[in-house]
């Protein structure tokens, strides 16, 4: 099964800006479609606007536990609640950590 027709997720705001995308990623690294354990699974990059730039947070990419074949409403939700995550940070807490702790969204974070 391939996923290359899976279009990338942009969610952005004047601060930050959140792209959920499928990079042939799964459970173990490279997603193993003769597995039936694994799954393909979404990556999302965080970026924020330095002097009107968009600019890769450093160490601001991680794969996720959202599966690549869910319902794109579902993937355009979790893209909005990592950019609602990242922009309401308190600024006393460190946005790596804030992306770590992301890192673990999957479906049952957005629906209903």
């Amino acid at each position: 099964m391939t996923f290359d027709g899976i279009e990338r997720v942009l969610r952005e705001n004047d601060a930050f800006r959140v792209e959920m995308d499928w990079i042939g990623e799964g459970w173990s690294g490279d997603y193993n479609p003769n597995d039936p354990a694994d799954a393909p699974l979404l990556r999302f990059y965080a970026f924020e606007k330095v002097l009107g730039e968009w600019e890769e947070i450093h160490d601001g990419s991680y794969c996720t536990q959202f599966p690549a074949t869910a319902d794109r409403a579902l993937i355009e939700k979790a893209t909005d609640l990592i950019l609602t995550r990242i922009t309401n940070a308190p600024i006393d807490e460190a946005i790596k950590t804030i992306l770590q702790r992301l890192s673990w969204i999957e479906p049952s974070w957005v629906m209903g």
